[in-house]
């Protein structure tokens, strides 16, 4: 009795030691289905700090105060229900597959306020424009005519374009946009005819009534990521590289490359495609809408701003599995312009200039 006793302890403690080193090397041992599997993970960053992790309904942590992250470990392969949530912002959910020996990453997760505040910035404002990171060009009504002028928003302070002044006869600009590498202005006005003006802002008092093929030429749009080249003209998009140039999207309004230069956002009237370098920038769907898509601006290298009528919309551009994208209440008639180094965006709606809130803090 005594031997069989010590060889039970000892077939005990063989069977605990197997099974603890089972455990160590990431194996689980399912009873139920009498099989031993090795199990995975999931890897997820996300702001703000301290969000609430769930899988399938349950609280399993927060992500840490220091970086945003959390990891949950030793789980079963299957399909898991992955939600993040804070209080005062709208939920991210995926629906996430978990496969042996690997670890499922999402690391730009960004939780998106409930509420948006916005504040009165100026008044008497007919339209606006990007010009850089802390300049805008406004048109502002003044009497019976109207003043360019580049609003520096960081200042506080006004300064008009000197070329404005040559315009008081046009009455509408119907097009201006500014070329960084030409270093000047380009306008289209409409009065008794349609004109065409280029402005060399290294020289104030440099100006010019150009053709129209000479404005479309410079508002053609054209990107470089290593050795490919992306340009839209008249609509349509194409692919410049070593074997030469192609068609690769029609009806296109804009395209836009996010800053880490690995996802390039194309928008048409009601959609939004993706092409993504992981994928040598091959054709990805994203979204459908039933209203136009205006004004789109990248905020991040994962998330996109745009407006919808008098909704002001955010979405993600992480593709697996549902799109999480999320709606605030905007103006009618409104005009955004997202401003990237300080996180928040203005809004022009019925000729008032308004300011948000920071949406996020990195």
């Amino acid at each position: 009795m005594r031997y069989f006793l010590l060889f039970l302890f000892f077939f005990i403690f063989l069977l605990s030691s197997f099974y603890l080193f089972l455990i160590s090397q990431g194996y689980h041992i399912s009873l139920s289905e009498r099989k031993i599997y090795q199990t995975g993970g999931i890897y997820l960053k996300a702001w703000p700090k301290e969000a609430m992790v769930f899988l399938d309904g349950k609280f399993k942590k927060r992500t840490d105060i220091v970086f945003g992250s959390a990891f949950l470990q030793n789980l079963k392969p299957k399909d898991y229900l992955l939600e993040v949530k804070k209080e005062n912002f709208f939920p991210w959910k995926k629906r996430v597959g978990v496969c042996e020996k690997t670890v499922q990453e999402f690391r730009e997760i960004f939780l998106i306020p409930e509420k948006i505040n916005f504040h009165l910035e100026k008044d008497n404002v007919l339209n606006i424009w990007p010009f850089n990171d802390k300049e805008i060009i406004l048109q502002k009504k003044e009497d019976k005519t109207f003043g360019l002028y580049l609003f520096n928003f960081k200042e506080e302070k006004e300064k008009p374009l000197p070329f404005f002044k040559k315009l008081k006869n046009e009455t509408k600009i119907e097009d201006l946009f500014f070329s960084k590498s030409e270093n000047k202005i380009f306008l289209k006005t409409i009065s008794d005819k349609t004109k065409y003006f280029a402005f060399d802002l290294e020289k104030d008092d440099f100006w010019q009534e150009i053709k129209k093929e000479n404005f479309e030429k410079a508002k053609e749009r054209k990107e470089t990521i290593e050795n490919k080249t992306f340009s839209l003209w008249q609509g349509n998009l194409f692919l410049e590289d070593l074997e030469g140039k192609k068609k690769i999207m029609e009806n296109v309004n804009s395209f836009l490359v996010s800053p880490n230069k690995r996802k390039i956002a194309v928008f048409q009237d009601n959609e939004i495609w993706l092409l993504l370098k992981e994928d040598d920038f091959e054709k990805t769907f994203l979204t459908r809408f039933s209203k136009k898509i205006k004004n789109p601006f990248w905020i991040n290298n994962n998330y996109l701003l745009f407006s919808l009528d008098d909704k002001i919309i955010v979405s993600e551009t992480d593709t697996r599995d549902i799109l999480n994208y999320y709606e605030w209440q905007g103006f009618p008639d409104q005009k955004i312009i997202f401003n990237f180094s300080e996180k928040n965006f203005f809004v022009l709606s019925k000729e008032k200039l308004f300011l948000s809130e920071k949406i996020f803090e990195y």
